[in-house]
């Protein structure tokens, strides 16, 4: 047998050797030697594999021919067989034939390693998580509990119920018994699974008390942490009738649970439980089929042990009521299983999913008690006839097979009330027979890609129905009965339910098309939840507000302009309505609704909010969410007046302070967001509030660091992307973990700029993009539970059916065997080879035209549309602001997990600039940032941090001047031939104040309308508007002009930028620019004259400023 213990350092080092990793000592061959024992192979040809002792402590690397079987190997180290774990679960036993390093090369292969990776797989144990080779069937406890601990002590013993004897004895508690030692005589044996161990105070002092009908002992301890710890475990092991064994790598079951009698309930799931080898007398003790064994079992759970075909042993089981077989590869049953029936107790529940059944034999209609049959993930192509015979069976469960239509069954002889039929794959129409279902309660057919239309008028009784990601553009169903109906994801414009579903309590239509909803809706009486998001709906119902039922109203991702008018005693308690059209809310609104908890707003059109409640008891909002409006500080008086709120969501509005007297009345705020507002300054009450704990600012135009010293609660700040200048170290307070002051242009933070205790340790992170190469990138993230990036891969067909081959199945909440939300993902190796660490690689070429590249979570694809993250992308400059806002947006939508955002922007061709003054020559790259042209008319607030903290740099790498100049315009009608009027230049403060508008007079007069046209006579006519303002003299020339007036001549297809506003200014000079054209060299000569090459160039060039 292959020694791991015995073996000894080589004397020559050539030969396989010891090596040393920080543990035992571990066998390792050398890449260049052959382990001849094994295989004669070259070193051209073999390669190595560790194997590991059957308790796992130990393992051997040694080389091997890919060609070389499990039965050489057992023969050479003279052990019965070879096992391989797969993600650190299962065990399976390799047969003598399959080769182990041709499988670890599948593995590696298929979970994404290069071939040259899976050559060097034995370098060290990195690979024992994802699979591993045993000599010798593997002995693994996975839970080293207290129970199989021996505890020994010499303690005072009282036995009897009427001669009270004490006796000082050794006594030793091991496997859930008591021995106690004896000068003469046999040991006496307490077996605990039979006593109630109980502490008791006798005469002596406290003890232990073992107590059964027959006999009661008493242990006398000499201390009491003995005494605390053998009463401990021995309450553990006091009779019960449930085992749980479930998750312990178990390949043979536990000699000590096989002499146990009175077992009633066994869970033995997720083990690798072995079958008795056929033709083998001498198997060993433990297998599955020694299970016969106990007697008194009445519920018995083998899923997932991979048994592959089903124990035989257990139809003579005679109370058994219960059985659990899902997920073992089973292909079919035996006839025998009809003898289940003729036990003492027949069976009543038998769950068979997740296996390779395409047939039921006849002899289980024998069991006429089951009242649960599941027969979901398997591989029936039609619904079982056989189903009919069992009058007790209530509930049809076929999901997941590869039913295609569904038949009428006259003979049946039961009524069952539901049918499921999820991920089948069902016809175009489908439509009941009255026979068999026209009671049925319940239906479930989603996921059945091919169903088009549901015609249900005939099924009176329908209470639930589930008919979500299918095809639909037509929905019959009869309302008589109906409680729920969940219709997501379809193609749905119209919905008939008739007559009118008085009972209806859910209503679920999002993902569909619908324009409108059916007015009746306002009048359901027992409507509690309305879930209509992610349509096209205009308007809701005009009574809806009416409903006194109504709780729940989902209606976001519509284009929903006003809300209804009439509201009555409302009982909404959640409204999310974000990314509509909203222009206002009702005048009553919070008045009327005064059970509201949750109100989302975000993304809409909101310019004010109606007046609070005057009683503000009565204004309950606890969760107020109201980014990307236009909110001004106008809103204050209200909010202020909601006394109960925890989380605060004004970001991305138009508010220029945030001060009020009552706001410290806010002692419940938790959370607060104000970002990319018009902020200046914050006020000092804010970060004082008593229960704030996070507080993000950033994208403003905050001056002064806020006092957080004294916050005894806050524990994240962002400060990011304001003018925030340090005047005084940082004093963060006692909770504080996370403080951010990226992209404030004069903060330069060192150690000295923080005052902390000794005793707390701070952490630096520097995130500027000081890399000059030709991308520049931003992160963001929030923190949570779940995984940062996950892979988007769904769950399309093809995908769906890889599944399928894996032996994996899909729950009623789309996750993979029941835990994983995604296919492809990273840590999920007991799924192997469902679940797989290698993405599905789409490859996108990045030309010259691509701008941008965003890595993201799920979350932000699924809850942000993909227009709103290209808008948030192009138009923002710095790609770290870019992240932020993609977050603010994300958590503005109602997220709040775990995420994290990376933008990346990629520089284009550089254009050069050369501004001359005399012996003064300074040259300036200019980057072709096409994505950032501004399609609106108003400005975009907070553009000072961004342009500041954008790393462009002139031809000397120094960071262009923070001077602004905006310069008005205004284009006419005329589409052929605009004008672009020149009105006034603006120097932009720090503090965000604007200065007074120069005269247009005063302009300069080496302000040039250029010709049209190159010099080489190309015909069409492109002309750049060009702004310089350079000191008195130029002025003093302006007072020449009565006006300044710039035609710009563009083809039809050219989008023309409404106000152009960029600020390129090396130390003395101001300059805007703004083009429409395809140009290859721009310069500028000593007399500002500008000079054009045209170009055949397709990409049109646009320099504008960095929308923020």
């Amino acid at each position: 047998m292959f020694d791991f213990k015995t073996m000894q350092p080589p004397e020559n080092s050539k030969t396989p050797g010891f090596i040393k990793r920080g543990g035992p000592l571990v066998y390792a061959a050398p890449a260049y030697s052959t382990y001849s024992s094994l295989s004669s192979a070259t070193p051209s040809t073999s390669c190595s594999i560790r194997f590991y002792s059957p308790d796992a402590r130990k393992s051997s690397v040694v080389r091997l021919n890919e060609g070389t079987n499990v039965g050489e190997i057992c023969r050479r180290h003279k052990v019965d067989c070879v096992y391989l774990q797969i993600g650190n679960l299962h065990l399976r036993q390799l047969s003598e034939s399959e080769q182990p390093l041709k499988i670890q090369k599948q593995i590696l292969l298929r979970i994404g390693h290069s071939k040259q990776e899976a050559l060097e797989a034995d370098t060290d144990q990195k690979f024992r998580h994802l699979f591993a080779f045993f000599l010798g069937r593997p002995c693994l406890q996975i839970n080293s509990s207290i129970k199989s601990e021996i505890l020994i002590t010499e303690c005072q013993v009282r036995r009897g119920k009427v001669v009270h004897r004490w006796g000082r004895n050794k006594c030793i508690l091991y496997n859930g018994t008591i021995r106690i030692h004896k000068d003469s005589g046999e040991d006496e044996v307490i077996h605990l699974s039979k006593m109630r161990a109980e502490l008791h105070n006798s005469r002596r002092g406290k003890c232990l008390r073992l107590t059964d009908t027959a006999s009661i002992y008493l242990f006398l301890f000499d201390d009491d942490e003995t005494l605390r710890l053998w009463l401990s475990r021995s309450q553990q092991n006091e009779h019960s009738a449930t085992c749980d064994l479930s998750d312990q790598r178990l390949i043979l079951l536990p000699e000590a649970l096989l002499n146990s009698d009175d077992i009633s309930h066994l869970n033995l799931r997720r083990n690798s439980l072995m079958s008795r080898p056929q033709n083998f007398p001498t198997a060993p003790i433990g297998t599955v089929d020694d299970i016969s064994r106990l007697m008194s079992l009445t519920s018995l759970d083998l899923s997932f042990n991979q048994l592959k075909s089903f124990p035989f042993s257990l139809v003579h089981l005679p109370f058994l009521r219960s059985l659990n077989l899902s997920s073992n590869c089973i292909a079919d049953l035996p006839p025998d299983i009809g003898s289940m029936a003729r036990q003492e107790k027949s069976l009543t529940s038998l769950f068979l999913s997740n296996n390779w059944l395409s047939t039921l034999p006849p002899e289980i209609a024998e069991c006429r008690e089951l009242t649960q049959l599941d027969l979901s993930f398997n591989r029936f192509d039609q619904i079982p006839d056989i189903l009919s015979s069992f009058s007790n069976i209530l509930q049809w469960q076929l999901a997941g097979n590869c039913i295609e239509s569904v038949g009428c069954h006259p003979s049946a002889l039961q009524v069952i009330n539901s049918l499921n039929l999820r991920r089948n794959y069902l016809s175009s129409s489908f439509r009941l027979p009255n026979v068999t279902y026209s009671h049925l309660t319940s239906i479930d057919i989603r996921d059945n890609a091919h169903i088009s239309t549901v015609f249900l008028t005939n099924i009176p009784s329908l209470q639930v129905l589930h008919c979500e990601r299918l095809q639909l553009t037509s929905l019959h169903v009869n309302g008589q009965s109906l409680v729920e109906l969940h219709a997501d994801h379809n193609l749905l414009d119209t919905l008939v339910i008739m007559p009118v579903p008085l009972h209806l309590t859910m209503l679920s239509l999002s993902h569909n098309h619908f324009d409108s909803l059916p007015e009746w809706i306002a009048d359901l009486p027992q409507l509690v939840q309305l879930q209509v998001n992610n349509n096209k709906l205009t308007a809701l119902p005009e009574r809806l507000f009416l409903s006194s039922s109504l709780r729940y109203l989902l209606a976001y991702n519509n284009e929903i302009q006003t809300l209804p008018q009439e509201i009555g005693e409302s009982s909404l308690e959640t409204l999310i309505l974000y990314n509509n059209r909203i222009n206002s809310l009702p005048p009553d609104f919070f008045k009327r609704c005064i059970r509201l908890r949750h109100v989302n707003l975000s993304s809409n059109r909101l310019a004010a909010l109606p007046q609070p409640h005057p009683n503000s008891d009565n204004n309950r909002i606890q969760i107020f969410r109201c980014a990307n409006n236009q909110l001004t500080e106008c809103c204050l008086p209200v909010i202020v007046n909601m006394k109960r709120l925890r989380i605060l969501d004004l970001s991305n509005n138009d508010m220029s302070y945030f001060d009020d007297s009552a706001l410290p009345s806010l002692s419940l705020l938790e959370e607060i967001s104000l970002c990319d507002n018009r902020l200046s300054r914050l006020s000092p009450s804010l970060p004082l509030l008593p229960a704030l704990q996070i507080l993000r600012i950033h994208s403003n135009c905050i001056t002064d660091m806020p006092e957080i010293a004294n916050s005894l609660t806050l524990q994240l700040v962002d400060l990011s992307g304001n003018l925030v200048s340090l005047r005084n170290p940082i004093s963060p307070g006692p909770a504080l973990r996370h403080l951010d002051i990226s992209a404030n242009p004069d903060i330069e933070l060192s150690e000295s700029s923080i005052r902390s205790p000794p005793s707390r340790p701070i952490s630096f992170i520097d995130v500027t993009d000081a890399t000059k190469t030709s991308f520049h990138f931003g992160y963001s993230d929030t923190n949570g539970s779940k995984a940062r990036i996950e892979s988007r891969s769904g769950l399309d067909e093809e995908e769906y059916e890889r599944l399928r081959d894996a032996d994996a199945f899909v729950n009623e909440d789309n996750l993979i065997n029941g835990i994983a939300k995604y296919s492809r993902l990273i840590g999920h190796y007991s799924s192997y080879p469902a679940i797989l660490p290698t993405p599905n690689n789409v490859t996108y070429d990045l030309d010259n035209d691509t701008d941008s590249l965003l890595i993201a979570s799920s979350a932000l694809f699924e809850r942000v549309g993909n227009k709103q993250i290209t808008q948030i992308i192009s138009s923002t400059a710095n790609p770290l602001i870019a992240a932020k806002r993609l977050q603010d947006v994300l958590q503005s939508y109602d997220y709040s997990s775990n995420s994290s955002i990376t933008v990346v922007k990629f520089e284009k061709p550089s254009k050069i600039f050369k501004l001359e003054n005399g012996d003064h020559e300074n040259e300036m790259k200019i980057y072709n940032m096409s994505h950032w042209s501004r399609t609106d008319d108003t400005l975009e607030k907070n553009e000072i941090p961004a342009l500041r903290t954008y790393g462009y740099r002139n031809s000397e790498e120094e960071t262009l001047s923070s001077t602004r100049h905006i310069y008005e315009g205004i284009v006419s009608a005329n589409e052929q031939q605009p004008q672009l009027r020149i009105i006034s230049s603006r120097s932009m403060s720090p503090d965000n104040s604007l200065a007074p508008p120069d005269d247009p007079k005063t302009l300069s007069d080496e302000i040039q309308s250029m010709k049209s046209g190159p010099s080489n006579g190309t015909s069409g006519t492109d002309i750049i508007t060009l702004a310089s303002t350079s000191g008195s003299k130029s002025r003093e020339s302006a007072n020449k002009q009565d006006d300044t007036v710039v035609e710009v001549t563009t083809p039809p297809s050219t989008r023309i930028i409404r106000r152009a506003n960029f600020a390129l200014t090396p130390s003395a000079y101001s300059t805007t620019y703004t083009s429409f054209l395809t140009p290859t060299e721009l310069s500028f000569s000593s007399k500002y004259r500008f000079e054009y090459a045209r170009s055949q160039l397709s990409n049109d060039l646009r320099l504008q400023r960095p929308d923020m």
